[in-house]
């Protein structure tokens, strides 16, 4: 039996949550029936009115929880989503479909598993996708335009891969590629950049004449484009002998069901009623079919999309442009339009520094559809504060700057956790988080962790190789002892292992490690203090040796882990929760693999290891550690969708904001695909991804810059903060001076490390060690 109480208390509180909607989001709420587009800026609520509009469905139409479809882009909205219609509306928030578009597609192939014989294949690693893409390269021939760079076969793997992934995520065909190709070839001649300006007798050319070297290097260009697009089904194929399949196959196998088998699409179309897409100005071409296909069943569907076009920071914003456009049109008829503009995080002066940068984009919404505008206004009680533009004489200088303010901050009783510091790479925090860990300021960087970097990563692997090499063959593991003993897990003195090393080399009979300790007249002679601790560490190996190739590699790891003492000391550690990630992903890692290939050993991991390492691939960990009362240091991509009460933007100088890192890594593509030219989406994306750093401050924001790097090379702000200073936009211009000798010195002390302090060694020995050295 339902307990009223509870119901009429739920009832209230949803009840007192519509009463507190402003006229815009009330409209965006209470309007169920028929599509609907909501453009919601920075801080409008949008969170808030997907799940109020999700409750007044349940509340006002006979609709059933599962009746509803809810996408999101990561499984954080989704929870996010769930916990706050669990306020609204109970127990049967758990009931609603809330899925991430990978989620979804899952859950239709689970549904139909039989439909979908591909998902029998395993998920590829990183070194499974390289060897596949180099098989295939290997395939062609030498005069392929992928293959002109005879000093490497593989010069143009990296691009290659880059552009299959993007043919899966906007579905992408080869055809589709090789048509924009041609007609981006054959426009050449008429474009402006192609053709002299004016005629210069003396070089032989008229004005109007085309660029020939330019010309001949742009036709080249998209040839490689061409022939890697042509690779794509060779790719596929080799992947299918394989066993495996990419993480974004999953999509494309259910828009490929849903194609060919009417009824299965069907069965969706019918069963929701309502579907909410959040961040929809983020949705790739494979995910905006989704989306249509599951709508189009309707001539006026129940579909409610919400997103902010000035917030897309991912790739081919004209094609991000054309999927809202393109739903406006598809559905003009009954399509509501619903501006939110009232801002409820940030103050007035932040909005407006915020929308100074922003409008230097020309792909915005608001220059293609009419009578739309996106002035954002502030209900925020914080008393307003101009944000801050700090110039300094050198990186070292901002970063002690930030850390004082930080610490300034904190005493005054500020969490830590609403302190923000967002940057455009992961590497321009790191000397900073030294900084505040060095000062007992706990951090949360938003980053993973890589697996061979962390010491518990080393120690494992170094413990493995070990393995694998006694296993293969007996003693060969030998020379890795001396690094392997060291590990503090073992708990052996570094003494003792000194006096050991030294007494087995200098043994005239060649005596073995496993021999040597079993002889205690040889351990009392080297000086050994602590036999009990080096015979359980030799007891431990031999067992691992003994077991490791008997029992399956999963259970084999699993033994070495626990066994070793390596789990108990990860827990130890100061940095406990990265630490066991650590661990757990190198399991998992060891999982798939074993899944894939049944019959693997220890000596073919180690391999992997090697390959990876080879190829330059990096175990990572599934999840940052976000220490939940840290301050946070993020990059602008991950800060999306977060707020705090102080933010600092560091470093905003022309090398990390002007440019693309990485970008030569992937093919220019042409703007007949993209819909918008390749150089000024790039410069645009990195606007928009200023103006998202920007807007997650609610009290204050520091924009900050310096004049030299650490090695005294000139830098050069950022363009977005000159778009500040030529504005008449109101904010507080700083320049500091170069800091005075004391306060260098000051800050060389701070980045001091402390000495490793050794346990004094006996003279003896030292003389016995040194006793060759010349």
């Amino acid at each position: 039996m339902t307990d009223t109480r509870y119901t009429d208390d739920l009832n209230a509180r949803f009840d007192q949550v519509l009463a507190g909607l402003n006229v815009a989001q009330h409209e965006a709420v209470g309007n169920i029936e028929g599509p609907m587009m909501v453009v919601a800026g920075p801080g409008t609520g949008k969170t808030h009115i997907l799940a109020a509009r999700i409750g007044c469905i349940l509340r006002e139409t006979d609709t059933l929880p599962h009746n509803i479809l809810c996408l999101t882009f990561t499984e954080a909205a989704a929870t996010a989503m769930k916990q706050r219609l669990l306020r609204f509306i109970g127990p049967d928030a758990y009931k609603v479909h809330i899925f991430t578009f990978h989620a979804f597609c899952n859950k239709v192939i689970q549904d139909h598993r039989a439909h979908f014989p591909a998902a029998m294949a395993e998920p590829a690693g990183d070194l499974l996708r390289l060897e596949v893409l180099r098989d295939v390269l290997d395939g062609l021939p030498p005069d392929n335009p992928l293959k002109q760079d005879y000093r490497n076969p593989y010069g143009r793997e990296s691009a290659v891969r880059s552009l299959l992934n993007v043919m899966k995520t906007e579905h992408w065909t080869t055809e589709n590629i090789r048509q924009a190709v041609d007609e981006y070839v054959l426009g050449l001649p008429y474009r402006d950049e192609y053709l002299y300006k004016m005629s210069v007798a003396r070089y032989g050319f008229e004005r109007g004449d085309l660029k020939q070297n330019r010309y001949d290097q742009e036709v080249q260009r998209m040839s490689q484009v061409a022939a890697a697009a042509d690779l794509y089904d060779a790719y596929e194929q080799t992947m299918r002998h394989a066993g495996a399949y990419d993480f974004n196959d999953m999509l494309l196998w259910v828009l490929e069901a849903f194609r060919s088998k009417e009824w299965m699409l069907r069965n969706y179309q019918e069963q929701y009623l309502y579907m909410l897409v959040d961040e929809f100005q983020d949705t790739n071409g494979a995910q905006n079919e989704l989306i249509r296909l599951l709508a189009d069943y309707w001539e006026a569907p129940n579909l409610f999309v919400v997103g902010d076009d000035d917030q897309a920071i991912y790739e081919f914003q004209g094609a991000r442009l054309r999927n809202l456009l393109d739903l406006q049109t598809a559905y003009e008829a009954n399509m509501r339009l619903v501006i939110l503009t009232d801002n409820y995080r940030s103050t007035q002066p932040i909005l407006d520094a915020a929308r100074q940068v922003i409008e230097a984009n020309g792909l915005r919404l608001v220059n293609m559809l009419p009578n739309l505008e996106k002035v954002l206004t502030a209900h925020s009680t914080v008393s307003p504060a101009l944000p801050v533009l700090t110039t300094y004489a050198t990186r070292t200088q901002e970063r002690d700057a930030v850390l004082e303010h930080i610490q300034q901050l904190l005493s005054s009783g500020v969490a830590a956790t609403d302190i923000a510091v967002i940057v455009r790479r992961h590497a321009q925090y790191s000397e900073l988080q030294a900084l505040l860990e060095r000062q007992g300021i706990r951090c949360a960087a938003a980053r993973p962790a890589e697996v061979w970097k962390h010491p518990v990563g080393q120690q494992l692997r170094v413990l493995l190789t070990y393995l694998a090499a006694e296993t293969w063959l007996p003693f060969s593991g030998e020379a890795a002892l001396f690094d392997l003993l060291h590990h503090r897990y073992w708990g052996i003195a570094p003494i003792d292992i000194a006096r050991i090393s030294l007494a087995i080399r200098e043994d005239k009979h060649g005596v073995k490690w496993r021999s040597f300790v079993a002889d205690t007249d040889r351990l009392v002679a080297a000086g050994v203090s602590d036999i009990e601790t080096v015979r359980r560490t030799s007891d431990i190996l031999e067992g691992l040796i003994q077991h490791i190739e008997n029992i399956p590699l999963e259970a084999a790891i699993e033994r070495v882990i626990h066994e070793s003492g390596l789990l108990r000391h990860a827990y130890d550690l100061p940095d406990r929760i990265e630490a066991v990630q650590i661990l757990y992903t190198f399991f998992e890692f060891v999982q798939a693999e074993c899944i894939r290939n049944p019959r693997l050993k220890i000596a073919n991991i180690v391999d992997t290891f090697r390959k990876m390492d080879e190829n330059r691939l990096a175990l990572r960990t599934n999840t940052a550690h976000l220490p939940a009362d840290g301050v946070q240091l993020l990059t602008a991509h991950a800060s999306k969708g977060l707020e705090f009460e102080y933010v600092f933007v560091i470093d905003v100088v022309d090398t990390e904001w002007g440019r693309d890192n990485g970008a030569s890594k992937s093919f220019k593509l042409p703007d007949t695909l993209t819909l918008s030219n390749v150089e000024e989406d790039a410069e645009e994306s990195r606007r928009r991804l200023f103006y998202v750093a920007m807007t997650r401050a609610r009290k204050g924001l520091y924009l900050s810059h310096s004049r030299t790097d650490d090695k005294g090379k000139v830098l050069s702000p950022s363009g977005f903060l000159h778009q500040l200073l030529d504005s008449a936009i109101p904010l507080v211009e700083q320049v500091e001076p170069i800091p005075d000798t004391s306060k260098i010195i000051d800050s060389l002390q701070l980045r001091l490390q402390v000495s490793p302090q050794l346990s004094p060694t006996e003279p003896a020995l030292v003389g016995q060690l040194l006793r060759e050295f010349k």
